[in-house]
């Protein structure tokens, strides 16, 4: 059986529908900031966790590997979550912004 999946969610309190698209506009705006988080994000030296100071260098003053404090293979789970969610629930804003990053 086909199963309802519209974006209408209501509280469980009182019942009331909340706005889908005010939902949807929260998550496109968290993306964007994990966003610019991800592109703003210091380098940290992998031994001692100071933030690099040189830039353009891929070691540390210490000669150890730098490392970011957020991975890429992170940020990629995250977005993949949201995109199969604006699958899910056929918000087309939410899964145009997670399928072009």
């Amino acid at each position: 059986q086909h199963e309802d999946r519209s974006t209408t969610w209501t509280c469980e309190d009182c019942g009331s529908p909340y706005d889908a698209g005010c939902i949807e506009r929260r998550l496109v705006d968290t993306i964007q900031r994990k966003c610019i988080r991800y592109q703003l994000q210091d380098l940290r030296c992998s031994k001692t966790g100071f933030v690099a100071t040189r830039l353009l260098s891929k070691q540390s003053d210490t000669s150890q590997k730098l490392k970011m404090d957020i991975s890429r293979k992170d940020l990629r789970s995250e977005l993949q979550t949201l995109n199969n969610l604006a699958g899910y629930y056929n918000l087309e804003w939410l899964h145009e912004t997670t399928s072009n990053l």
